[in-house]
């Protein structure tokens, strides 16, 4: 019996480490530039190596507190979509 509370316990301690990891992993997931345009769809980003992508706003973000020419960091999920330029539908977060 005591065993088989010790294996239980075990294997639900895996499993939770592994879900989190998965969070934690789509959480790292983003890129860095500047804002060169924006509407009220979406944001071109420029990239260090003058990559542009088009963002898609987060849903229910305020993006007055973003303008032209700030340097922000773009957290998403999914793909890049290879297309001229580059589009970035799953967008998560924002940050300055």
């Amino acid at each position: 019996m005591k065993r088989r509370v010790i294996v239980s316990i075990t294997i639900v301690t895996l499993l939770c480490s592994i879900v989190l990891y998965i969070i934690f992993q789509r959480k790292n997931t983003f890129i860095e530039g500047v804002i060169i345009t924006k509407n009220e769809q979406f944001f071109t980003l420029e990239t260090d190596i003058q990559e542009k992508i088009n963002c898609y706003w987060p849903e229910k973000y305020d993006n007055s507190v973003i303008s032209i020419g700030d340097r922000i960091r773009v957290y998403y999920s999914g793909e890049i979509l290879e297309t001229s330029p580059a589009r970035l539908k799953n967008v998560k977060e924002i940050k300055k």
